[in-house]
């Protein structure tokens, strides 16, 4: 990650991990002033077309001011970050925040 990825990382505040039967996640909580919902597979999926780049994330939703959402990923991107932060939040999942939240076993 870069130094900027690491700045926006040092905000990372996870509020809820919730593992499913299969052992993936759901992670809520905040990063950089924003709030995020997103499903982690405990590991790399067969079909990474439908998962961001780390091929563990299959859904991400970062919620910025009064809620509003910013970017939403759902298998694609369903609405494509709308501002430079949420642009940023979300290169830093995709640049591996998976392994920081659900290592691989």
């Amino acid at each position: 990650m870069t130094t900027d990825h690491e700045d926006i990382l040092d905000t990372l505040q996870i509020t809820s991990k919730t593992k499913d039967s299969n052992g993936n996640m759901w992670v809520n909580g905040t990063i950089a002033g924003h709030r995020f919902d997103c499903h982690v597979w405990r590991k790399d999926r067969e079909c990474p077309a439908n998962e961001m780049q780390t091929g563990r994330i299959s859904f991400l939703r970062i919620d910025g001011a009064a809620h509003a959402t910013v970017a939403l990923f759902d298998r694609h991107w369903k609405l494509f970050p709308k501002t430079k932060a949420a642009a940023d939040i979300a290169a830093v999942f995709a640049a591996g925040l998976a392994d920081h939240v659900l290592p691989i076993k």
